[in-house]
Formats: C-alpha cells, structure tokens, sequence
C-alpha cells in the first residue's frame, strides 16, 4: 500500500522504474527527506525477457549519514563556514566557470587585525567567540552565489561572482565598517575588533587561481602594511 502511494505522488519514481533506470530516488514525505534505492533486473526465460525484478530499498538513514559525513569533511568546526579545502574546491570551480563565460569574479582575503592581542587578553575561549560572531557576519554580509571560507586561525576569504573590482571593493567596505561599529559580547566582556582585506580580480593575466590567491594576498598584506582596518584592490592604494 505504502509503494502505491509512493508511486502515486511521485510520477518522476514511477519514470524510472518504467525506464529501468537504477540509483537513488530523493523526495520528500511531510516535509522531511526520504531515499531509496531502485535496483531493476530482467527476468529471462532462456533468451527471451519477460519480465523486470524490480527491487526498491529504503535507504534514508545510511543517506542521510553519508550526508552528514560529508557536511563534516567539508565544514570548518567552529565556524560553521566551508573550511579550507571545500573553500578551495569551490572557488576554483567558480574561477574556471568565470574564465568559461568570460566573467568578472573577485577573491576578498580577510585578516581580523591584531588578533592574537584578542587571545592574549580574553583566552582561547574569547578569541573563539570573535571567530563565531565573524563568521556569522560573514555569511549574512556575503550569500547567494559568494563562496566563503575560513583559511585557517583568523583568516577567512570570499569568492564573489560578476563582481568588477569596484563592486567587490564596495562589497568588502560595507562589510569593513560593519564590522567596526559592532560589539561582540563575551560573558559580561565586550570586544571590537576590525579587519584588513584584500581584493583581487580576474583578468586575463591570472593564469590559475593559485596566482588570483596570490594577488589578494598581496593586496592584504598592503592593507596591513597601510595601518589595518582598511581595504585594499591589488595594484591600487585605496583605502
């Protein structure tokens, strides 16, 4: 009875089973996610078919594990954002869909400033509650189709897609001065801290992202170099 129903609700299942067509089958039931696995067998007698052996396994809970697995590999554990290497897969995949189409696109290296003064005075524990509120500034400041990862320690980076330097310069600003104005509640503590960026687009020098990395990197290091708290554009002295 729980098949017919299933059959009945979800006419793309009921596609590939017609189609003979094996894998897992994702939809919804009330709101939560179910899987199942259709596997489909021919039923020969001597050479001739006459049939299909079609087997259906609900397979929600080992699916939802690999799911879950997979969200730990790829997510930083204090920060809830792309850790370094999922960040990385990511932003390679949206320079190389930029260089396909022709796009702008522009990579933001973040650096919160004088942050170890920030462990000395308010402990580890302190400095983790900077990185969690930063984070989460992070991810409201930058969606959609932006990419944001924490680099390691208290660096984090941004990939921001149709983006000329001016538009990710103005992106980064408002981020910047947010930042600056805001306060961080630690216990009965309160803690402000800013951040130097660096911007970096590309162009039809940029040969790899590796070298598109590199160029904010350097536009962060300018940016630091200038006094902090600022925003830099790679080959400009902005600030």
């Amino acid at each position: 009875e729980q098949i017919e129903i299933l059959l009945r609700d979800h006419q793309e299942l009921w596609e590939s089973i017609r189609n003979a067509e094996d894998g897992v089958f994702h939809f919804q039931v009330a709101g939560e996610d179910r899987y199942v696995n259709i596997k489909t067998s021919r039923v020969q007698n001597k050479q001739e078919t006459i049939g299909h052996l079609i087997t259906i396994e609900n397979v929600t809970e080992r699916e939802s594990l690999r799911q879950r697995l997979t969200e730990i590999a790829n997510t930083d554990e204090l920060t809830g954002l792309n850790n370094r290497r999922r960040f990385r897969e990511c932003a390679e995949e949206a320079a190389q869909r930029a260089r396909d189409g022709y796009e702008d696109l522009a990579v933001l290296m973040m650096d919160i400033d004088f942050f170890k003064k920030v462990n000395d005075f308010y402990g580890h524990h302190g400095g983790d509650a900077v990185l969690r509120d930063f984070a989460t500034m992070l991810g409201e400041s930058f969606r959609g189709s932006d990419i944001v990862g924490r680099i390691g320690g208290e660096e984090f980076a941004v990939v921001i897609s149709n983006a000329d330097a001016q538009k990710a310069y103005d992106k980064a600003e408002d981020f910047r001065k947010a930042l600056a104005e805001k306060t961080i509640l630690f216990g009965e503590k309160s803690i402000s801290v800013t951040v130097s960026i660096g911007v970096a687009v590309l162009d039809e020098t940029t040969t790899n992202f590796d070298a598109l990395i590199n160029k904010a990197d350097h536009a962060l290091y300018q940016a630091k170099h200038l006094g902090r708290n600022r925003t830099v554009i790679e080959n400009q002295n902005q600030a």
